[in-house]
């Protein structure tokens, strides 16, 4: 009798602790309620807009925070559809991500979309319309060489080089005196 005491003893306390332990769940409601969608920030490059016409060098590396609440393994960056191989390193309170645009993408319209999920599963997306300069615009112009003179061709003087580094002296100078017109006395 005494060992069925215990048993039922037993019995109700782990029903107790099951029964609590459920009342300490949260619902989807309450998970909804308390989620902190993920913040992304610091995006290192120029949005192209209508007032802001800036074309961003070919390939040129990404770099943006995103919170620490993220669930690293649902972050997703894409641009034009193609998804970004992505460097990711833990600050503790938020993650820095890295990346690069495509070669594929010099010269386009590009928008660079990113997407996470937040630990209780919170949704949180951004995203930036980029301009990617063409790779031939981009690349300094080669100096030309001069052409030797040649003794077909006429020499003509050459007009003075002007150094646009070197200050222009603007100081007016000193009028030289008018030579009268001297005529004869009568």
């Amino acid at each position: 009798m005494k060992n069925n005491k215990n048993l039922f003893k037993c019995l109700a306390v782990i029903g107790g602790l099951l029964i609590s332990a459920g009342a300490w769940a949260l619902t989807e409601e309450e998970k909804k309620a308390l989620c902190k969608t993920p913040k992304i920030l610091g995006f290192n490059l120029p949005e192209y807009s209508q007032d802001n016409k800036v074309e961003v060098p070919p390939e040129s590396e990404i770099h943006f925070t995103i919170s620490g609440w993220t669930d690293i393994n649902t972050l997703v960056v894409k641009a034009k559809n193609e998804k970004l191989p992505l460097t990711i390193e833990n600050k503790n309170l938020f993650y820095k991500i890295s990346t690069k645009l495509p070669a594929s993408l010099n010269g386009k319209f590009v928008r660079v979309n990113v997407d996470a999920k937040a630990e209780f599963g919170c949704r949180g997306s951004d995203g930036w319309l980029l301009k990617v300069a063409n790779s031939g615009q981009a690349a300094e112009p080669v100096p030309v060489p001069e052409a030797a003179p040649s003794a077909e061709a006429p020499q003509v003087a050459a007009e003075p080089k002007v150094d646009a580094t070197q200050a222009v002296d603007q100081t007016p100078k000193a009028a030289e005196p008018e030579k009268e017109n001297s005529a004869p006395v009568q």
